[in-house]
């Protein structure tokens, strides 16, 4: 079929006109049109409205999701045997919650690491310009002399709204991860160090699997969205919405230290930032922003 008998008319503002399978569509009032050919547009439906049962029901299943996942620790990779199974052991039943300091000094590494950094040309063989190995041995000094802290309660103080959890690898990040969202997808005891942040609904975003294909180039939103869709593990996108807009979600980023692309890890610190700025003071009891390791806004907390 040619192109001229492809035409078809429409009259009237806003009108459409279809023509055989719709491979050509004109809109308008006898002025000009295009030609569109193998193109397809699906209306975007109109938002849900939430009631509170929804909400309340999406919740469970999300909860139910959490549990399913993060509830029992996998033994099979830290003690491999072959008499069988493992009898289950859930996490809540060995985690120690960790006590951290605030305002740590500058890291330093180990010796070896720090040196394949220096013959790598990707660290400086000195201490930077103005800072003095007398300095750095007095602020670690008094980094060590300062209080230790619960990490729950750290987590849990209405001042602290954004917090960076440093540590080293195997220090027990993640597993306080999955024990804030367990803790925070069930009913709060009463006496709990996470107490306060009882009706708070815990979102942990893993970057490891964040910072892999394409989801570098999109939003936690729709990282998010995935979750919910493939998993579960994340809520069905209205109520994520109505969570962040209202301040009631605690969003964990775990696992920054894992990406060792420093092209990766610089662009998820900078997401990560610009995620906070958006949610992390949404209202004035905002719970707090935990993540591992990263480049923070302005006015965030660091612990290690």
């Amino acid at each position: 079929m040619g192109r001229e008998s492809d035409r078809v008319a429409a009259g009237g503002e806003r009108a459409v006109g279809v023509g055989g399978d719709g491979r050509a569509v004109v809109t308008g009032d006898g002025s000009s049109a295009t030609y569109i050919e193998n193109q397809y547009v699906q209306q975007a439906p109109e938002p849900v409205a939430l009631t509170g049962e929804d909400i309340d029901e999406a919740l469970r299943r999300y909860a139910t999701r959490v549990r399913e996942t993060y509830g029992r620790l996998d033994l099979d990779v830290l003690i491999p045997t072959e008499a069988g199974e493992h009898p289950p052991v859930g996490l809540d039943e060995v985690f120690v919650p960790p006590t951290v300091r605030a305002d740590p000094p500058p890291l330093e590494l180990p010796r070896d690491i720090r040196q394949r950094l220096v013959d790598a040309g990707e660290w400086p063989s000195s201490l930077p310009p103005g800072l003095e190995r007398e300095a750095l041995d007095r602020a670690r000094q008094a980094y060590a002399e300062r209080p230790a802290r619960d990490v729950l309660d750290v987590l849990a103080d209405p001042g602290e709204d954004r917090l960076v959890l440093l540590g080293d690898p195997g220090a027990g990040k993640s597993t306080l991860a999955r024990h804030l969202a367990l803790t925070l997808t069930r009913e709060v005891p009463p006496g709990d160090p996470l107490e306060p942040l009882d009706g708070r609904v815990p979102l942990v975003v893993e970057l490891r699997e964040y910072a892999v294909g394409e989801w570098r180039e999109r939003t936690f939103e729709d990282f998010l969205r995935y979750l919910h869709g493939t998993k579960g593990m994340a809520p069905p996108v209205p109520v994520v919405e109505r969570l962040l807009a209202e301040g009631r979600a605690v969003v964990v980023f775990d696992g920054l230290d894992e990406l060792f692309d420093p092209a990766a890890r610089e662009q998820v610190s900078h997401r990560i930032a610009d995620f906070a700025g958006r949610y992390g003071r949404s209202s004035p009891n905002s719970p707090p922003t935990p993540s591992p390791t990263a480049e923070p806004p302005a006015g965030t907390s660091h612990c290690a």
